[in-house]
């Protein structure tokens, strides 16, 4: 599926989004937190000439986001070993840099965006709040589904 395919996908499952630069995670436009939408047809005029732009969807309305920078994947997988934790069954992306955005129900004790450690070491990101940007973009590299319930998107 191209761009236009996955934020139309991603606005049918009650999800806002915004049309993100080419290559890049800046926004096309000011206000995106704001004007991010659901509406297929605005999403087709936004999605309409190739390249398409990258899809970036708002956090903190349907879904949080783990942001987990690719240099602490060892760490933190370490960590859930260690403490015999298991992660459910949620949606989960590879970022452009290798990294990993594990899409969660919001924490409503935890409001805002927070910084997440380990040890000390920063490893990422607990996101409620602005956009991340989501498959099928392309940073540095691709961004893709490694797993959405009900129906692993390995590609």
């Amino acid at each position: 599926m191209n761009a236009q395919e996955w934020a139309l996908r991603y606005a049918a499952a009650g999800w806002r989004v915004y049309p993100v630069e080419p290559g890049a995670k800046k926004a096309c436009f000011t206000g995106w937190q704001t004007n991010a939408t659901s509406d297929p047809e605005l999403i087709a005029r936004q999605w309409r000439r190739e390249p398409y732009p990258n899809v970036g969807v708002i956090c903190g309305e349907s879904f949080a986001v783990f942001d987990i920078e690719a240099p602490h994947l060892p760490a933190f997988f370490e960590y859930l070993n260690a403490g015999g934790y298991i992660l459910p069954e949620m949606p989960v992306s590879a970022t452009g840099r290798g990294g990993l955005h594990l899409y969660v129900a919001p924490l409503p004790s935890v409001p805002t965006t927070r910084n997440l450690a380990l040890g000390g070491v920063h490893i990422g990101e607990y996101k409620t709040t602005g956009g991340v940007v989501a498959p099928p973009s392309t940073t540095v590299g691709p961004y893709r589904w490694l797993w959405w319930p009900d129906e692993p998107l390995v590609t």
